[in-house]
């Protein structure tokens, strides 16, 4: 199996953007208990596998 890099890139209005990959986590001030990584988004969307 081949296994590609996934990462995801976040703007924000008032800064250079963000690129996160693997467990890297995806936060927000305004969300300051939400804490998504990449990893999990892409395997909830079934993208990648679940390892």
């Amino acid at each position: 199996m081949i296994h590609k890099l996934k990462k995801i890139t976040v703007f924000y209005p008032d800064s250079p953007p963000e690129t996160k990959q693997g467990n890297d986590s995806l936060g927000d001030d305004l969300l300051p208990d939400l804490s998504l990584t990449p990893q999990y988004i892409f395997e909830k969307a079934d993208l990648i596998d679940a390892s």
